[in-house]
Formats: structure tokens, sequence, C-alpha cells
């Protein structure tokens, strides 16, 4: 799968000064179920170009309390990795659906009244926070919020919260249950940055927000298996995203199986304030979303990047992507080019391929 997505908070700029794997910025996204972070992985988030890790939902889930206290388990790893050096921000991965190995939800599973009901005493699937009610809102930031005041957390990311999601979910709630949990949604979101502030990443599933300031809460997009339809989708998010807010930050992340596609619609887009996430981890016999595999560098890392010397280029079918890097040759005074073309079928169900040929010859995709 491919994610696009923005969170709310500043970073440099990339591919400027110089163009290399290294300067790239970079962010991780990962848990380790049976709980704490190895030290080879931590060194590597103390490279400066690693800008956010952010722990997922089942981070330490195994490890003593089993299947308890999700939210201090993920501050004890935001503590690992700020105490081995690393400048990251620390981003809480929360679901907005009640859980009941995190302690807000096993709270809301005790008080079933905090739950989404459809107006008819039943709860509506999903188990969904209601926050149409203000004390529902109230508890969860409180809980959210005594893991910002540890030190060892800055920010989330909210799983679940688009808001057109949220409308199909509702759909069988009575119109002013609906209207509340809805309108709540968005109350939520504002108060929220409140509570981290300013500097801290909101990262979300779905749709843009806008607080009272016009700040972009956050978008991300889902291109599943790399359907044209969804890549299509996922390249004019990232514009509007860019339209609505310079200082957005565009997320890239992606399942080892779609790695070449992933790094092609990257270089396509690269600009001003973006990041890349390394492949999930490919060890053997580690989960997919293993931390201690998450930086594991792809063989692309050694090949050279180079300047950009424009944006992307369409094609006059309106099929074909593509965008050349120029290279310096370190061992002649020649120019190089690295040259990225992404295919992207008219039909909406039909699967994109991408090409990029880099300037020392070598090629990733179907070339």
């Amino acid at each position: 799968l491919l994610l696009f997505g923005a969170v709310s908070a500043e970073h440099s700029g990339l591919l400027r000064s110089a163009p290399a794997w290294a300067n790239v910025p970079r962010f991780v996204h990962c848990f380790n179920r049976t709980g704490p972070i190895n030290s080879d992985a931590l060194a590597l988030w103390t490279r400066p170009s690693v800008h956010i890790v952010t722990f997922g939902c089942c981070q330490a889930q195994l490890a003593t309390p089993v299947n308890q206290s999700e939210e201090l388990k993920i501050v004890a790893a935001g503590h690992q990795v700020l105490e081995a050096g690393s400048s990251a921000q620390t981003v809480l991965y929360f679901p907005v659906s009640a859980r009941p190995y995190y302690s807000v939800g096993a709270w809301a599973f005790d008080h079933p009244t905090t739950l989404l009901h459809n107006g008819t005493g039943r709860v509506v699937p999903g188990n969904l926070f209601d926050f149409g009610q203000p004390s529902v809102r109230s508890a969860v930031i409180s809980q959210l919020s005594s893991s910002l005041h540890s030190g060892w957390i800055s920010g989330f990311f909210l799983d679940g919260a688009q808001y057109s999601g949220l409308v199909k979910q509702a759909a069988g709630c009575t119109p002013a249950i609906r209207e509340r949990f809805l309108q709540g949604h968005i109350e939520f979101h504002k108060e929220l940055r409140h509570a981290v502030g300013t500097t801290g990443p909101i990262i979300t599933l779905g749709d843009l927000y806008e607080g009272d300031s016009g700040e972009l809460l956050g978008l991300l997009f889902l291109a599943a298996d790399g359907l044209s339809g969804d890549v299509w989708q996922g390249i004019e998010s990232v514009l509007q995203i860019r339209t609505k807010s310079a200082n957005a930050t565009i997320e890239l992340i992606h399942d080892g199986s779609n790695r070449a596609l992933a790094l092609a619609v990257f270089l396509l887009l690269a600009d001003g304030n973006m990041l890349f996430h390394s492949p999930t981890s490919q060890r053997e016999n580690f989960d997919l979303w293993s931390c201690d595999g998450s930086l594991d560098e792809p063989p692309e890392w050694s090949a050279p990047l180079g300047e950009p010397m424009g944006p992307y280029v369409v094609d006059s079918t309106n099929t074909s992507l593509s965008r050349s890097f120029r290279v310096h040759s370190a061992t002649s005074k020649s120019v190089l080019f690295t040259n990225v073309t992404v295919e992207i079928p008219h039909s909406t169900m039909e699967r994109c391929t991408s090409c990029i040929l880099w300037a020392d010859g070598t090629s990733t995709g179907s070339c």
C-alpha cells in the first residue's frame, strides 16, 4: 500500500543544496509487539535525517501488563528514542475507535455510554468514541495530554479519523446524533491541536480539517496496490495540501511490496516539506512493521540522486508522469541524469508501473 499524508508541523526542505539520500528527511512508523526497541534501531534513529518516529497500535502489546496500558508503553518507547539522542519528534498512534488495550479504550468499554449509539440503544459497529459528547472529548484529550506531559511524546497519529469514513459509519444513527457526532469530531481536532500546541505533529487518515486559525490538521490518502485511480487521487491530494498550507509536511509510507513505485512517486513529488518512510522490515522472522528493521536501507540508497531539473511533467495522453535529476559525475566533467517515469493507465482499476533509470546505469522498477 501507499499512504500519502500531511502533518501540521514544520520541517526543513529537501532535495535542496546537498541532494543525496542521506539528506532526505525520513520518518519511521513501526511497533515491536514484544517490547523495547533494540540498540541498532535506536542508533539509526539518531541520524539528523530522521524527523518523526511514530509508534503503532501494538507497541509492547505482549509485554507485561499484556494487552493493557498501550499509551504508557508508547511513552516508554518514546523515552528510549529521545534518551538515545534522537532529535526526532515522537508520535503516539491513537485509534478513534475504542480498543481495550488502550487505557482510555478500556475506560470506554467500562462506560459504554461513551461509545457512539445509533439512537435505538445499539452501539454503532466499530466502537467509536462518541466525540459528540464534550465529556468524552475531554476524557480522551486528558489521557492523550498526559502522554505529552511526560516529555517523551510530541504528537499523535489519529487512525480512523477520516471525516468521509465517519459519515458512512454514522449513517445508521438518527440525524440529530449523527450531526452532533460529526461536529464533535471537528471540535475534537481543534481541542487536540490546542493541547498539542503549534509545533507538535498531528497526523490523520482522511480529510482536511481546519482549526480556528486555518491551519492544516492533516490528510492521509491510501492507494491500495498501486491502482491508477488511487495513485492519481493521491497525487491530486498532495497538490491540494500544498495549495492550502505551504507549511504542511507530506509523508509517503509504503510496504516492501510496492517499494519501486513508492520510490518513483516520491521522486516525482519531492519538493519542499516531504518525508520519505523507509521500507518496513524485510528481515527474516521479523514482523512487517517491526521497529527493529524499520531503517534497513534498500540498494537504491547508494545511487546518485542529483538535483531536480524542475517539477514533474505529464505527457499529452495524461498517463505518463516523468521527472529528471541532474547528476554531476564525480570522475569526469560530464553531466548525467536520473530519469523517473510513472505510467498511470486511464482505467482506475489497472495497476501503475514505474521506472527509475539512475545516473549510474542501474534501474528500479519496470524498466
